[in-house]
C-alpha cells in the first residue's frame, strides 16, 4: 500500500488490527503421526514375538452336556445343640442351620453361646505353658566362623 508520495508504511495494516497467522500444512503432522504409529506397531510386534504371544484360535474339546443323575440328599447328622460364639452373625447363622434341620424333619437343636475365653492376667508372658511345665530349651548360641 503505497501512497502517491512514495511513502510505504512499515506495517500494511493499522496498528489496531491483529495479524492472524496462517495455519500449518497438515502433511507434516500426518507424517509424524504415521511414523509414531508404525513405530508403536513395530515395538508391539517385537514384544509379542519376544513373549511368545499369539492370537491363533485354540482347539477346544467338545463338552458333554449330560447332567449327573439325581441323588438322594445326604442324611442329616444328629445334633442336640449348636455352640457358637456370642456374636450376632454367628448366632444368626446357627439359627438358620437349626431351621434347616427342622425343615428336613429333625428336631430343633438348641443354639447356645459359647463360654468366653479365659483372659490372662496382666503381666503374664505369652510363651510360657499355662500348666506350669518346664519352658522349652533355649536355642544354642550362634557359631562364630
Amino acid at each position: 500500500m503505497e501512497s502517491l508520495s512514495g511513502y510505504r508504511p512499515a506495517r500494511p495494516y493499522a496498528p489496531s488490527v491483529t495479524r492472524v497467522p496462517r495455519g500449518r500444512k497438515p502433511y507434516p503432522l500426518l507424517a509424524a503421526a504415521l511414523v509414531l504409529l508404525l513405530l508403536g506397531a513395530g515395538v508391539a510386534w517385537g514384544v509379542g514375538d519376544a513373549l511368545g504371544l499369539s492370537h491363533a484360535p485354540a482347539a477346544v474339546p467338545r463338552e458333554d452336556l449330560a447332567a449327573a443323575p439325581r441323588r438322594a440328599p445326604a442324611p442329616v447328622p444328629p445334633l442336640a445343640s449348636l455352640v457358637v460364639p456370642d456374636e450376632p452373625r454367628t448366632v444368626k447363622a446357627a439359627t438358620a442351620v437349626a431351621d434347616a434341620l427342622v425343615f428336613r424333619g429333625r428336631p430343633r437343636p438348641a443354639v447356645t453361646p459359647a463360654a468366653p475365653a479365659p483372659t490372662r492376667p496382666a503381666g503374664t508372658a505369652t510363651g510360657t505353658p499355662p500348666t506350669g511345665g518346664t519352658p522349652p530349651p533355649a536355642p544354642p548360641p550362634p557359631r562364630k566362623t
